[in-house]
């Protein structure tokens, strides 16, 4: 596995740390004896806290023989619904580090990063393709507006292509669920306003916060990601928790002339001799040329006689 190529060596099924020498499965059997990560180091002065990290990534990823690999490869369904509904997963992109994954292990079974899949570097559109077919449905947390994008483009075409909401359900269940992390700092004046206890509040953003924020909410994501009919196209987390992302409507909205009014939150149908002039095109396109450029692959512009 690239990511840690130049931390283990040795047989992929039974690799030992590099600088250490001790075998990553030694240390996933102490850590299955109970013993915590101050137990481990204190034992193994040699090793550190980041490959202990390692070796619990590696055994939800690489290790088929373990429990972790099997619930993560089972990925995580929404509570108290009988509906056969296609697991999620937990993926982050690469501009969040990969060390939140040993840490959310034991409260969330099936995450996992965009570096762990061998995908480093690779285009937005890649990514998006790659988790929407693969049998199940990625969940992708990132800090970066280009995965919004994509799911705004991909759901104007289903909607120009459907000329309505009706029959976009199956389209929409093979879109990875977006949840847009709000990188903002917060002010000055926010971060130092003491809480209760007398302390600081932490920044949302802190391997902890994070942690709490997407642990809390795994089931929430599952729930929406499989909604039906699927209107939320992504969801957002900032400081304060989880708020809807936009829905189908909205999408509409930002990509409208003017003209169109909705019926009660739907659009209910693109009539063709209106279709030109109640899309914005230019702002379609506009977008549309922007995931080309991050992309790497041309998506053409668009025009009201690619649907006619």
């Amino acid at each position: 596995m690239e990511i840690f190529a130049h931390r283990i060596h040795g047989d992929p099924q039974d690799p030992v740390l590099t600088e250490s020498g001790i075998r990553v499965r030694d240390v996933l059997a102490m850590c299955d004896e109970g013993s915590s990560a101050r137990d481990i180091l204190d034992a193994h002065p040699q090793l550190t806290h980041s490959d202990i990290d390692i070796c619990k990534a590696l055994a939800m990823i690489s290790f088929e023989d373990r429990a972790e690999y099997r619930r993560n490869a089972a990925g995580i369904r929404p509570r108290k619904n009988g509906k056969d509904h296609r697991p999620i997963k937990l993926m982050f992109d690469e501009n969040l580090s990969w060390k939140f994954i040993p840490a959310l292990l034991d409260r969330v079974s099936a995450v996992s990063h965009i570096e762990l899949e061998d995908m480093k570097s690779a285009a937005d559109l890649d990514i998006w393709r790659r988790f929407s077919s693969n049998g199940s449905r990625a969940v992708i947390i990132t800090k970066d507006y280009d995965f919004v994008q994509l799911a705004e483009v991909f759901a104007m075409e289903s909607m120009l292509r459907n000329r309505s909401y009706k029959g976009l359900d199956d389209e929409l269940k093979d879109f990875p669920f977006v949840v847009h992390i709000d990188s903002k700092k917060p002010s000055k004046s926010k971060s130092e306003r003491k809480t209760r206890k007398g302390k600081k509040k932490k920044d949302f953003l802190s391997k902890e916060g994070m942690v709490e924020a997407c642990s809390k909410r795994a089931q929430n994501f599952a729930k929406e990601a499989n909604k039906e009919p699927q209107r939320t196209v992504y969801m957002g987390l900032t400081r304060n928790g989880l708020r809807h992302g936009l829905r189908l409507p909205d999408i509409f909205k930002k990509y409208r002339s003017g003209r169109h009014d909705s019926e009660q939150g739907k659009v209910t149908h693109l009539a063709d001799a209106d279709l030109a002039e109640e899309v914005n095109w230019d702002l379609l396109n506009e977008v549309r040329a922007h995931v080309s450029y991050k992309s790497g692959e041309p998506l053409a512009p668009v025009g009201p006689e690619d649907y006619l």
